[in-house]
């Protein structure tokens, strides 16, 4: 080595600095100090503008932590609101105004006061009882009899049960839903027997109200003739029959439902759905004027 040394110190004995410049700062020196400036450059580039975002979101997350521990807080905010929910039976509220006054005032509705007055009826249950002048109510069993119909002389029959008009009943091939809790009697039942026949699908509605009309005007054209008699039936004739001769009553012989159920209750048992009722007490508010008015 130091021969070597030597060989090159006389063969480029004139420069001695580039040699050295060359060899020893080129393979040693320039490459790691560039590297090391830029390994310090890009720490310093790179926590810059990271560490003010960093600290900012650590800040945010700290925030938020105090969010957190406002959480239980939320919670007992919550727990105070259902509290005082519990204790808007005692304050009056928007929300609880619709269903307290009606646990606490059912006794006063009209439908309530209705339903007692139903059940206040002490007539026990008969196949057919005549409740007006001229004007029966009674069972399916009664309406299939038709001698019964000619030893009642009846010339009209409402039919509260009767069948939906659908194209498969017309075609003969009725679903098992399209039967229930009807009488499928018809118009050709009763043929040769010069009887009059509506039917009304009132079964097959929750709307009882739609067929009131309809019924009384039937009642009201047939009572026109003193010789003719109207028999109207349902499957028990306790319930839709005995609501639509309660419209009647209400609609063309001025009574009040109240009055109305009153009378009914004294001549035959009755059970109608309380539903019905409501929609009897809507019939005499609303529309029993506009109704006598038209008929």
């Amino acid at each position: 080595m130091h021969k070597i040394c030597a060989f090159f110190k006389r063969l480029f004995g004139k420069d001695r600095t580039i040699p050295e410049s060359l060899c020893i700062p080129d393979a040693s020196t320039p490459e790691p100090e560039p590297e090391l400036d830029l390994d310090a450059i890009e720490p310093s580039s790179v926590p810059v503008p990271s560490v003010p975002e960093l600290e900012p979101d650590l800040d945010l997350f700290d925030s938020d932590e105090s969010s957190c521990d406002q959480v239980p807080t939320i919670l007992e905010l919550e727990a105070d609101l259902d509290r005082f929910d519990s204790d808007e039976s005692c304050v009056p509220g928007p929300s609880s105004a619709v269903p307290r006054p009606k646990a606490s005032t059912s006794k006063q509705h009209p439908c309530f006061q209705l339903e007692e007055r139903v059940k206040a009826c002490r007539m026990h249950y008969k196949p057919v009882t005549q409740v007006w002048n001229n004007i029966f109510i009674g069972n399916e069993e009664t309406a299939r009899d038709r001698m019964r119909m000619k030893e009642l002389g009846i010339t009209h029959i409402l039919n509260a049960a009767a069948m939906k008009k659908k194209l498969r009943i017309l075609l003969g091939m009725p679903w098992e839903q399209d039967v229930k809790d009807t009488v499928d009697t018809g118009a050709r039942y009763y043929r040769g027997m010069k009887i009059r026949y509506c039917g009304l699908p009132t079964t097959k509605t929750s709307n009882i109200s739609k067929y009131f009309l309809p019924a009384a005007k039937f009642i009201h054209k047939a009572k026109k003739n003193s010789e003719n008699k109207v028999f109207i039936h349902c499957t028990d004739g306790v319930n839709y029959a005995p609501t639509l001769f309660l419209a009647y009553l209400i609609i063309h012989q001025n009574m009040t439902v109240e009055d109305a159920i009153d009378y009914l209750v004294k001549v035959k048992y009755i059970k109608p759905d309380i539903d019905f009722l409501r929609q009897l007490a809507i019939l005499q508010c609303g529309s029993c004027a506009q109704v006598t008015t038209n008929s």
